[in-house]
């Protein structure tokens, strides 16, 4: 949904799911299918906000979110030998986390409206 709203997407959008076994057709229509619609929009909301704020946006930088905008280098044998030849043992050595923690306990409290 996040990437829907920032790619500039314009197309059909829905939060996919499945009535209830026990629904009949109007409340599946009437009831579910704009269930759906609403919650897809209070989701957009809600990445709206976690794009907006200044802490979660740091908190992402911290975790590493910026090297996702890298393009990866395609699998060849040439790209799997150098991975192999890289020395991992300074980074392993320094124990330093990813510190995802602070960037997913501002998302929940976020999406839980704390």
């Amino acid at each position: 949904m996040r990437l829907l709203e920032r790619s500039g997407y314009e197309g059909p959008r829905a939060f996919d799911a499945r009535a209830f076994r026990s629904e009949d057709d109007v409340d599946v229509y009437a009831a579910f299918a704009r269930g759906c619609i609403r919650n897809y929009k209070i989701l957009a909301a809600k990445a709206a906000a976690f794009d907006a704020d200044e802490t979660i946006r740091a908190a992402c930088v911290a975790a590493g979110s910026d090297q996702l905008a890298q393009p990866s280098p395609a699998f060849s044998r040439e790209v799997l030998e150098a991975i192999r030849g890289e020395d991992f043992s300074e980074l392993l050595a320094s124990r330093e986390g990813r510190h995802h923690e602070a960037a997913d306990q501002l998302m929940l409290e976020l999406l839980l409206g704390a």
